[in-house]
C-alpha cells in the first residue's frame, strides 16, 4: 500500500510497555510493580494509523527501564516498515523508560530520531540552564 501512495506523511513509532492482568497462575505470569500479577509487554505502533508493528511478550516483573528490550522491540518494528531509516525520516518515541543511554545510543545506531520523556526537576532544571547555548531563560518557571 505505501508504495501505491499510501504511505504516511511521516515515520513516527511510539514504543510503550503496558500491563496485563492475568486471573490465574499462566506461563511467565508474574507480579508487577502496581502489585497486580500477570505480564508486562512492550509494543510499538506506527503513530499516524494506529497500527501495531511489534510486541515483544515479557512477565509481570519485566524492568521498564530495559534497554535490551526496548531495541528488540524497535527492530522488529523497523522491520515490519516497507523503508529503511536512511530512506527516510523516522522518529520513535517512548516516556521515561526509554530514556537510558543504551536505548538512546542504539536509535543512533539504528540512524532514526527520537524523543523520550524526562520529568524536568529541580537537578535538570538547573543544567539546562547552565546549558553551552545559554539554556532556558531562567524567568521561564514551565
Amino acid at each position: 500500500m505505501w508504495a501505491a501512495g499510501a504511505a504516511p506523511d511521516e515515520v513516527v513509532i511510539d514504543i510503550d510497555g503496558t500491563l496485563v492482568d492475568a486471573h490465574s497462575d499462566k506461563q511467565d505470569a508474574t507480579p508487577t510493580y502496581k502489585r497486580g500479577f500477570g505480564f508486562y509487554p512492550i509494543l510499538a505502533y506506527l503513530d499516524s494509523t494506529g497500527e501495531g508493528l511489534a510486541g515483544v511478550l515479557r512477565p509481570g516483573r519485566a524492568g521498564s527501564n530495559n534497554a535490551a528490550d526496548h531495541l528488540a522491540v524497535l527492530d522488529a518494528a523497523l522491520a515490519q516498515l516497507p523503508i529503511a531509516p536512511d530512506d527516510t525520516e523516522i522518529l520513535v518515541r517512548t516516556d521515561t523508560a526509554g530514556a537510558t543511554h543504551g536505548f538512546i545510543d542504539g536509535c543512533v545506531d539504528r540512524q532514526v530520531l527520537f524523543s523520550v520523556g524526562l520529568p524536568i526537576d529541580a537537578g535538570v532544571r538547573r543544567r539546562l540552564h547552565a546549558g553551552p547555548r545559554g539554556g532556558l531563560d531562567p524567568s521561564r518557571r514551565s
